[in-house]
Order: C-alpha cells, then structure tokens, then sequence
C-alpha cells in the first residue's frame, strides 16, 4: 500500500511541476523574449501562447499542444532575429508537436520600433532534433529549412515542402 502512495505521489508532483514549468525564455535584438503558455479551460481543445518582448505583450497565438515547450534554433539574420519555437518536446523519430518561427525585427525612422511575425505551425513527425538551416535565396532573404519543409523569412506565411537533401559522398 505504501509503494502505490509514494509512486501516486511522485507522479502528482511531477506533473504539478511540469505544468508549471511551461515557461521559455531566451533573447532576440538584445532583450529578454518570454514565451507563456496558458490552457483555455477543461473545455478548450487548445493552449494560447502568449510572446513578451522586454516585459511587453507582443504577440499571442493558438497551440493544439504545448507542453514541454522548448526553443529548437535561434539565428541573427541581417533582417532580424529569428527563433524556432518548438510546443512538445517528445522521443523518438515521430516526437511531434507544432514549430513555429518567430521573426523580430526593427523598423523606423531610427529602428527604434520592434515588429514580430509568427509563422503558420509546422506539425508532423519531425523526430527528437530536426536539422534546422539558414540560408538565402538569390534576393538575400532568409530561408529557414526544417526537415523536408522550408519558410521564407520576409513574411513567413507559408511551409514549402522541399525535396530530401542527397547523402555526402565521402571519398
């Protein structure tokens, strides 16, 4: 009897701590980022993430899963910061959850305001740590590839399906 209250025990702490424990920070154009996950209620079949820029409420938007939410890449591009932002953390080759993709940026007469996009979610088995890379196109925009799926970093409105990368020949 003892062994079944010690191990219900362990499990309810467990996951108290991990339900409070959806909170992710980071930095983009040298301030703290802050990333809040809140549930819609019993009857709510989605999470609501919300985005803080330096204490500021920039940004929320609607997750079907966010539980142990995690940052995948971070990259500083010439036309801002940009941060993959992954809602579940899971095992194995088909660890799903959504990713999205964060842009911040300046605009201004003296950059002094701060824009955010946020791209569509990316869902799918995308494995424990999909290959993530930057790079750009011939009118030096930023590309990010994620898997076989790539965005484009000017507006981020749309996941492109792209074709598996050839192995390396090695001599």
């Amino acid at each position: 009897m003892k062994k079944v209250f010690v191990l219900v025990l362990l499990v309810t702490l467990s996951m108290s701590v991990s339900a409070q424990d959806e909170r992710v920070r980071t930095t983009a154009l040298n301030k703290i980022v802050e990333f809040l996950v809140s549930r819609g209620g019993e009857a709510a079949d989605f999470s609501t993430i919300s985005v803080y820029f330096d204490g500021k409420l920039m940004k929320q938007f609607p997750s079907s899963t966010a539980v142990f939410p995690n940052i995948v890449a971070m990259y500083n591009g010439f036309d801002g910061d940009y941060i993959l932002y992954r809602t579940f953390m899971g095992n194995g080759g088909c660890a799903g959850g959504e990713i999205f993709v964060l842009k911040f940026y300046t605009y201004g007469a003296r950059y002094e305001n701060v824009g955010l996009l946020v791209s569509p979610a990316l869902k799918g088995c995308l494995g424990e740590n999909p290959p993530v890379e930057f790079s750009f196109d011939k009118k030096l925009q930023t590309v990010i590839r994620l898997s076989d799926k790539r965005i484009r970093g000017e507006t981020l409105s749309q996941w492109e399906s792209v074709g598996a990368r050839a192995p390396v020949k090695r001599r």
